[in-house]
């Protein structure tokens, strides 16, 4: 279950962490994947969203893809190869 957002959550990313997501390379990179996996229009920021709430300690690691799935509206599979590529792709 997700918890409330506080400012302090963004203020504990360490400054690498906060530069890294908000380029213009991981948006681009993050861009590539929602086309790679057709995600619909309307439901394309529930990606970046998914990722905002992880980085800020809203989610565990562990509801990461569950997260996905219903803000995608995708079934388990696909949310889990979208998080391995959203993995492989901006953390490794």
């Amino acid at each position: 279950m997700a918890r409330q957002y506080h400012k302090e959550d963004f203020l504990e990313i360490p400054e690498a962490i906060r530069v890294w997501f908000g380029s213009e390379e991981a948006t681009n990179a993050i861009g590539a994947i929602l086309e790679n996996f057709s995600i619909p229009p309307e439901t394309r920021r529930k990606i970046p969203e998914a990722i905002w709430k992880l980085e800020t300690k809203q989610i565990p690691p562990e509801a990461f893809t569950e997260t996905l799935k219903e803000g995608v509206g995708v079934e388990r599979e696909k949310a889990l190869e979208i998080a391995r590529a959203l993995y492989n792709t901006l953390l490794l």
